[in-house]
């Protein structure tokens, strides 16, 4: 049936030659996925356009050649034929369909993985597009740019793109749109350590967001927030956003009697209360966030939780039910092999049992919190140690293609200037032919007027 209706498409397809032509069927095979059909088809009209001297045609047909290779995965081929067909647009003056070209390029490079090249042809379109006043095609290029900039880290650099792109959107009033922007920059300044510029971005999203009226990101921006001032050491203000995150998830699920609140805003409450030595209330939180479902469906998170209250009540002096609670998560995180909540947990009974003077197993503890410790640094090192070998062969590989596409570029650069000349010399060779035409015609015209005068 599939191969019934691929013929009859087929059919279809070449029914509309004489219509269309066969850039416009190249076009359709390409919609279709059907490369090789759009690669004969974008060739002919390639051919067809020399034939014809149509420019036009011959720069979009390169295009569309350049695209059909690229999904075929034939980078060095499309990369050849992108950068003969922007060489086209450019003798046309045709600033736009050029930066389209480019965009290809650098999404070429992209998928590459040499974003120094891809930034170049990014780069090359924005300014088209400014030039233009293009506003549409500056945001999408200048997201293309901030996340190339970012894969170099240039963190500032991408910032930048992103901070023009929101400049652009206020100036439409386009408030919901720069949401995404607003959270990338976010993103980056917090995992650069930039908390304080953060949190400015962090208070836009959450006005918008209360115009918008959509609860849910409303609660995971204060709560957002929230985490921001814990960092920031501003606990009174850390508590009031994460309260607040906490009040509007219970509003959201009015309707459900088993819902307890969500379990990281509960923890991150009662981690607040615990700093400002307000024991019993982080013990509620921290009792609360093991009745949520999160907490429930995760034995690993619930082991952590069970952590937390066993420093708690170790710092209300209540050595008993600390110790409790640092066997029971250490019980659980076992099942789980979950060694980074053993290593708090050894830790905490080591301290107990020193302080209640047993000091043979506060040492056996603390050899078990060291010996896991140790393994899980060695282990992040042999992690470190395959990263930066995987980062090695990477770069191998980049260089390789960089130098691929170095010697492309001669090759292109020598054809080029091999194609000028014989250009050169044809049309040197047609203004000779024409000079000896005129001279013929001028010879036979003095030779009939001479056997005239005789």
């Amino acid at each position: 049936m599939r191969q019934c209706c691929t013929l009859w498409l087929l059919l279809l397809i070449h029914l509309s030659w004489a219509q269309d032509g066969p850039y416009d069927l190249a076009t359709q095979y390409l919609s279709y996925n059907e490369y090789d059909s759009a690669l004969f088809w974008a060739d002919s009209a390639r051919l067809h356009a020399e034939d014809q001297n149509d420019r036009l045609l011959l720069a979009k047909s390169l295009h569309l050649i350049g695209v059909s290779y690229e999904r075929q995965l034939q980078f060095a081929n499309s990369l050849d034929y992108y950068l003969r067909s922007s060489q086209e647009y450019t003798k046309l003056d045709h600033p736009i369909e050029n930066a389209s070209v480019n965009l290809d390029i650098a999404d070429l490079y992209t998928e590459w993985e040499i974003p120094i090249k891809a930034l170049e042809y990014y780069e090359k379109a924005y300014q088209t597009y400014v030039k233009e006043d293009l506003l549409d095609k500056r945001v999408s290029t200048l997201e293309k740019i901030g996340r190339t900039r970012e894969r170099i880290t240039d963190y500032e650099g991408a910032i930048k793109a992103y901070k023009e792109i929101l400049t652009i959107l206020d100036g439409q009033d386009k408030k919901a749109e720069s949401l995404k922007t607003l959270h990338r920059i976010s993103d980056l300044l917090i995992k650069h350590n930039q908390h304080a510029q953060a949190l400015a971005f962090d208070l836009a999203i959450l006005s918008i967001q209360e115009v918008i009226g959509d609860k849910h990101d409303i609660a995971t921006t204060l709560n957002n927030i929230g985490y921001i001032y814990n960092y920031l050491n501003e606990k009174e203000l850390a508590l009031r956003y994460f309260l607040d995150s906490h009040e509007v998830l219970k509003e959201i699920n009015a309707s459900d009697e088993f819902y307890v609140g969500d379990m990281i805003i509960l923890v991150n409450v009662g981690l607040i209360y615990q700093s400002t030595k307000d024991y019993q209330s982080a013990l509620n939180y921290f009792f609360e966030a093991l009745k949520t479902r999160d907490a429930r469906d995760n034995p690993v998170e619930m082991a952590r939780i069970y952590n937390y209250i066993s420093f708690t009540y170790h710092l209300m002096s209540n050595l008993e039910k600390s110790k409790l609670f640092a066997e029971t998560a250490i019980d659980m995180a076992k099942i789980y092999d979950a060694k980074e909540i053993l290593i708090d947990s050894y830790k905490g009974l080591s301290d107990i049992h020193a302080l209640q003077g047993n000091h043979k197993s506060a040492l056996a503890y603390f050899k078990k919190h060291v010996e896991i410790k140790d393994s899980l640094a060695s282990k992040a090192l042999e992690m470190r140690r395959a990263e930066l070998q995987r980062q090695q062969e990477v770069d191998k590989k980049e260089q390789e293609i960089k130098l691929l596409i170095v010697e492309q570029e001669i090759k292109d650069l020598a054809l080029r200037e091999l194609t000028l000349e014989s250009n050169q010399r044809e049309r040197d060779i047609e203004i000779l032919k024409r000079d000896q035409e005129i001279q013929r015609i001028r010879l036979k015209n003095q030779q009939a007027e001479k056997e005239k005068a005789e």
